[in-house]
């Protein structure tokens, strides 16, 4: 994607300089060249306490701490151009792009306002703003300054990737996908547009065209883990389960350590009642990433189909304490309880669950068994017609 990376590329030149350098410098410079990276620092720091205003030095310095991934020497350094040269477009955006790096979005913020507020509208500084408020999850305020770059300069790829891709964390999937959509005819056909695509073509339920979209990402880059993973997941939905357990398993192969394969893995042996390993699998994603209300919710369940329900009280708590209005963590808590005849505790379940969320039609359906358990007709009666009129919505 040679318009999307070539803002990056015009950003990471290797030891870029503007003026002849002094001995000193070459003999710092050879030593990073050599990968003597903490050595060349310390030779280029020296020189730069005696020249403090050399922009070789300032430069170099920049870039060996980007280097050895030191962010805040990096934004010390970026803030040390951008003073010594405040009309430079680039010094800014490096110092509000190494501002992000350290943790200090506001400051990145202030410095692209303060940029566009003296210089002008640049699309770049609109760019960078929008990194900043990405990296404080204000997707719609990014969203906003991505198109603010994107009015100034119509082809500015990488706004567009951006923006796009918070579309789909807002599931404004058709915007998402209208934007993926522009990179592709633009001629940006790279494994991950498709793959992202694919995406908000998930969220949008059209899993044929999404399978497709996976499918092109997987035949540009055979390694993209992330592609099979969805594309399981998508092949899921179509109940095309031998051709998502088939996806799982090669993400997995491709990313060991990716979490999301084995909870496919683990669902569809589930829906198999292949529980033995279900609970193999889920206890591995969840060994992965334990803090995913789901995973627990999946393990509750297979619990819950291996007659274990004490356990399954115990996967079901996980998921409430992850995410206290978790539909299925209450369906869970509720079903286990229920089913070690703690039929009253399970009712207090269900009347949280219902205070969270009146809409949801499961939960009287449950808790009108629960009160047919109870001996309370009248209340089943009317959860069993409340639940009716919700499902049928």
């Amino acid at each position: 994607m040679k318009k999307l990376l070539s803002l990056l590329l015009l950003f990471c030149a290797t030891w870029a300089f503007g003026q002849d350098l002094s001995p000193a410098e070459e003999a710092a410079l050879k030593l990073a060249n050599d990968g003597k990276l903490a050595e060349a620092a310390a030779a280029f720091e020296n020189i730069h306490q005696a020249q403090p205003k050399n922009m070789n030095t300032i430069g170099i310095l920049y870039q060996i701490y980007e280097k050895m991934g030191d962010r805040s020497k990096q934004y010390i350094m970026a803030s040390k151009a951008a003073a010594q040269q405040p009309a430079a477009e680039l010094w800014n955006y490096r110092k509000a792009e190494s501002a992000i790096a350290a943790g200090k979005g506001d400051e990145a913020i202030r410095t692209a306002d303060a940029y566009i507020a003296k210089y002008g509208d640049s699309a770049s500084m609109h760019y960078i703003k929008g990194g900043a408020l990405d990296a404080q999850d204000k997707l719609q305020e990014a969203i906003g300054e991505y198109s603010r770059a994107l009015r100034i300069s119509p082809t500015y790829y990488l706004a567009l990737y951006k923006r796009a891709l918070d579309f789909t964390a807002i599931s404004r999937y058709q915007n998402a996908l209208d934007d993926f959509t522009k990179l592709l005819d633009a001629g940006q056909r790279l494994d991950f547009v498709y793959n992202n695509r694919g995406e908000a073509y998930s969220g949008l339920n059209n899993y044929a065209a999404a399978i497709a979209d996976y499918t092109s990402a997987i035949g540009l880059n055979p390694q993209n883990s992330n592609a099979f993973n969805n594309r399981a997941a998508a092949y899921r939905e179509t109940g095309e389960d031998a051709k998502a357990l088939a996806d799982a398993r090669q993400a997995i192969s491709l990313s060991p350590g990716y979490a999301e394969p084995y909870f496919h893995l683990a669902a569809i042996e589930d829906g198999k009642r292949q529980l033995s390993e279900a609970m193999i699998h889920i206890d591995k994603a969840i060994s992965l990433a334990g803090d995913r209300p789901r995973y627990h919710a999946l393990r509750a369940h297979i619990l819950l189909e291996s007659d274990r329900a004490n356990e399954a009280l115990a996967a079901a708590g996980k998921v409430l304490e992850l995410n206290a209005n978790d539909a299925d963590g209450f369906i869970m808590k509720a079903t286990a309880l229920s089913n070690m005849s703690r039929f009253n505790e399970s009712i207090e379940v269900l009347n949280k669950a219902i205070a969270s969320d009146n809409s949801n039609y499961l939960f009287y359906g449950l808790r009108a068994f629960v009160n047919r358990q109870l001996g309370n007709k009248a209340a089943a009666d009317a959860d069993e017609a409340k639940a009716k009129t919700l499902g049928g919505k």
